[in-house]
Formats: structure tokens, C-alpha cells, sequence
């Protein structure tokens, strides 16, 4: 396992109300974790709402998705990531 997924899992399992950040771009997850979030949730309609300007009902591809949860992974690691996969691809 990854460490962002062991610090996850020991969040889960600490028992405390685990608040996560809505973020949909690698600068507002940044910007989240070095406030001192302890994880950040990338939301799917964030990510297509403010990239691309549609709604969340599958327009923008799984190419274009995992490439935007590349980025918000990279600019938070090691604070872990929740993505929005509710249709496959946001």
C-alpha cells in the first residue's frame, strides 16, 4: 500500500468526524492541504464545472478526468484523495 492510502485508512479508523476540503483543481488542493487538511475530496462536477464549463452527466472523457486527478494527486501528496467517480469519469 501507499503511504497516502495508509494515513487514509488511519483517518478512517481514528473515530474522529473526518472533514474533507472540496477541491477541483491542483492549486485549490494545494491551497487546501497546506491549510492543514488531513484529506481532500476532489469533486466530479468542481472539475468539470470550472475546466471545462458543462455539467456533470458524463460530456468530458476518462482521459481528460484522470489527468486532472493526476494533477490534484501530485500537488497534495501525501495528503490523501478522495476522487468523484459517480459515472466513471466525473
Amino acid at each position: 500500500m501507499s503511504a497516502a492510502t495508509d494515513a487514509f485508512e488511519a483517518l478512517l479508523s481514528g473515530g474522529d468526524l473526518l472533514v474533507l476540503p472540496g477541491v477541483f483543481d491542483a492549486l485549490s488542493a494545494r491551497i487546501a492541504a497546506k491549510a492543514g487538511a488531513r484529506a481532500v475530496y476532489m469533486s466530479g462536477f468542481g472539475v468539470v464545472g470550472a475546466s471545462f464549463g458543462v455539467p456533470d452527466i458524463g460530456l468530458i472523457g476518462p482521459e481528460a478526468m484522470s489527468e486532472r486527478v493526476r494533477a490534484i494527486a501530485g500537488a497534495v501528496a501525501p495528503v490523501p484523495l478522495v476522487a468523484d467517480g459517480d459515472n466513471g469519469h466525473g
